[in-house]
């Protein structure tokens, strides 16, 4: 698929979520493993709402709806909580192949 088409995908994982989160960057992983991977920045949060449990419902929701999309694995990289106010960095990857 295109930059544009894999892009597209990873915002409309993101229809119905309810913690505010956007998509802040997507980038092909550095060559450092025998597999190419492409790697998802979402960002966002509730700012100071302390409500893991929708925002871990979210995050599931968007895994899902990517792995549906794509027809492919998707796994959590990295999750940085900024607390005290609940904006967090998420972190995913797959072997989506984008050309």
């Amino acid at each position: 698929m295109t930059k544009l088409e894999f892009k597209k995908i990873c915002e409309n994982a993101l229809v119905g979520n309810t913690s505010r989160i956007k998509l802040f960057e997507i980038k092909k992983a550095e060559p450092d493993t025998n597999y190419e991977h492409q790697i998802i920045h979402y960002y966002g949060g509730n700012n100071g709402n302390s409500d893991w449990a929708n925002y871990l419902d979210d995050i599931n929701f968007i895994i899902r709806a990517l792995q549906e999309d794509l027809n492919e694995k998707v796994w959590v990289i990295n999750l940085i909580n900024d607390c005290p106010d609940d904006i967090f960095d998420l972190y995913l990857g797959t072997y989506a192949k984008v050309i």
